[in-house]
């Protein structure tokens, strides 16, 4: 880039420094022919002359007089212009002209400007063209002459001039001292019997070395840009320690829109991965993480923060009613912004909590309005997760809790309590509540009540006593059967069995030893009882499969119902009173929910 600049500056110089390139103009034609001499073996005596007839000097380097016979078909060169060796240009002066002679002719060589290429006589004294073309072999000027005997040349300007007689010449005509040129041979030549022009020198031309001084700002010419100096966006030279920016080209004198300074160079600032941080990141720095837009953030550590208290079934509309309660019981202060809530049945819902903080011991609450979650009234799974997915803390799920009541975490307990208190520390409720679930961490029920196995909730213990008659003296309640049985006598108040004899455990009654090795065979046909030690008579498979099954009587079975039917009233009924606390509670929910409806 610097380069161009330079180069920019030496064409400029040029352009202005070189002469008047005649390509493009008229100003050189060309002014007399002669095709032959007076007398015998003067045939060879030809010359053309052309003439620079504009105030400056005209570069005709590359030049070249042409002759051409009548048809305008093959072309020989009688002159062509070439530089010099030690030129760069050849240059005919203004208001001068060249002259071309033939080997043969009689004049000084000190008073032409050169012979023509051919040694030999070149020009036809009846019909011919002579061509002047530049460097790019484009005709600047064309003569053609005629004697009307035979064919007319076949390219002259508009009509050809009449051919000259021997010893006479065309001459171009002279008005005032401009020459004319209709671009009609007819009308610009005639013929005379004109002295032969004097010609000037040519000009060898050398193109000047131009002095540029590339650093205009600084005194002096300066020919190379100095050392420490470079160009700024103006083309100035500045010192390179000005430059602000050394990875741009040019001199940044400020650092250009949408880059930043970054160890001496400018960068775009796409680049910097952090743009709220000052100075350009590269990389992102130590104990930060990159948000969206390219923005930073400081990674604080990750402190313990608790779901304290939901509140799922506000009274009446639950919008903007609804809410979350956070509680920091960690020792530093947290950003909510790194943590999310993960929220429903299945944690579907993901929501970034909004930037925040919350100090060491703080409480703070959202509503379902201002995260757009939604809290069921059956049951709903929470969850708060720091920023890189890792759990926080997670909430144990309520069931069912009844209007306005919150599900709070009371001295690290999970409990219902009538009584939210949201941003607030968490009381207990000021009443016993029947929706208090026995999830591990629940509160146990309140005296006087128990947990039922089947419903998972608290009700009242019936004494045995208020609902069983008391046994007599002489009896005691089994456990088993709930029922009263006889009180046996200890076995230490018994008489003693007799010699033979033994008590049964279970009857508490004497029976005969029965010594095995004492004992008599069965007869054939019977076996010895293994509880009795009796024998009795063996019963055949045969006997056994003809066994017929008692068949119940279909009248006794008809009797069976109305019993039937009474037991099912009563087991009816006694589960009524048994679940009654229970039944009015699900009775209330469903008139509730039918008339929010």
């Amino acid at each position: 880039m610097k380069s161009l600049w330079v180069g920019l500056c030496i064409a400029v110089s040029m352009v202005i420094y070189s002469p008047v390139d005649a390509a493009a103009t008229s100003e050189i034609v060309i002014t007399h022919i002669q095709t032959g001499g007076v007398g015998s073996g003067t045939a060879g005596q030809e010359f053309v002359a052309i003439a620079n007839a504009s105030t400056q000097d005209i570069n005709v380097s590359g030049w070249c007089i042409k002759y051409s016979d009548y048809t305008y078909s093959t072309f020989s060169d009688l002159y062509c212009f070439n530089v010099a060796p030690d030129s760069d240009e050849v240059h005919i002066a203004a208001k001068s002209h060249a002259v071309i002679i033939s080997h043969t002719y009689p004049t000084p060589l000190t008073n032409v400007t050169g012979l023509f290429t051919n040694t030999s006589s070149s020009l036809s004294s009846t019909r011919g063209h002579i061509v002047l073309r530049n460097a790019l072999n484009e005709p600047v000027d064309i003569v053609a002459w005629d004697n009307k005997a035979a064919a007319p040349p076949v390219k002259p300007e508009t009509l050809a001039a009449p051919a000259p007689a021997g010893g006479s010449m065309l001459t171009r005509i002279v008005l005032g001292d401009t020459y004319t040129d209709t671009d009609n041979n007819s009308l610009d030549f005639k013929v005379n019997n004109s002295v032969l022009p004097t010609a000037a020198p040519l000009i060898d031309y050398s193109i000047p070395t131009q002095v540029i001084d590339l650093c205009g700002t600084i005194d002096g010419i300066q020919e190379i840009l100095p050392v420490g100096y470079d160009f700024d966006e103006a083309g100035n030279c500045e010192y390179e320690s000005f430059d602000l920016c050394k990875n741009i080209i040019r001199i940044q004198l400020v650092v250009p829109e949408n880059t930043m300074q970054y160890e001496g160079n400018c960068l775009d600032l796409v680049l910097d991965v952090c743009k709220n941080i000052d100075g350009f990141q590269l990389d992102i720095p130590t104990n930060y993480r990159v948000l969206e837009d390219n923005l930073c953030k400081l990674i604080l550590p990750k402190s313990s923060i608790f779901i304290n208290e939901v509140l799922p079934n506000a009274n009446g509309v639950d919008t903007g009613k609804e809410f979350i309660e956070l509680y920091n019981s960690g020792e530093v202060a947290a950003d909510l912004s790194d943590y999310y809530l993960l929220v429903g049945k299945q944690l579907e819902k993901r929501i970034q909590l909004p930037t925040h903080t919350l100090g060491v011991g703080g409480y703070v609450a959202f509503t379902d309005e201002e995260l757009g979650f939604t809290l069921l009234n059956t049951t709903t799974n929470i969850r708060i997760v720091y920023y890189d997915g890792s759990l926080v803390n997670e909430m144990i799920p309520y069931e069912n809790p009844g209007d306005d009541i919150s599900w709070s975490r009371i001295d690290g307990i999970w409990q219902y309590t009538n009584n939210p208190t949201p941003k607030q520390h968490n009381k207990s409720a000021t009443e016993v509540l029947s929706t208090q679930t026995e999830i591990a961490g629940v509160i146990a029920c309140p005296a006087g009540k128990y947990r039922n196995p089947l419903t998972n909730r608290c009700r009242n213990i019936e004494e045995d006593v208020s609902v069983l008659g008391s046994c007599d003296g002489d009896e005691y309640r089994n456990p088993e059967t709930n029922r009263c049985r006889k009180i046996s006598t200890a076995a230490s108040s018994l008489a003693p069995c007799e010699s033979g004899y033994e008590r049964n455990e279970e009857t508490n009654r004497c029976r005969k030893i029965v010594q095995e090795t004492s004992l008599t065979p069965c007869a054939e046909g019977y076996e010895r009882n293994p509880e009795t030690n009796r024998c009795r008579k063996a019963l055949s498979n045969e006997v056994l499969a003809s066994a017929v099954e008692e068949v119940a009587d279909p009248q006794n079975q008809m009797n069976m119902y109305p019993l039937l039917t009474a037991a099912a009233a009563g087991g009816f009924a006694y589960g009524v009173y048994e679940w009654r606390v229970e039944a009015r509670a699900i009775l209330r929910r469903m008139l509730d929910y039918f008339q929010k409806k």
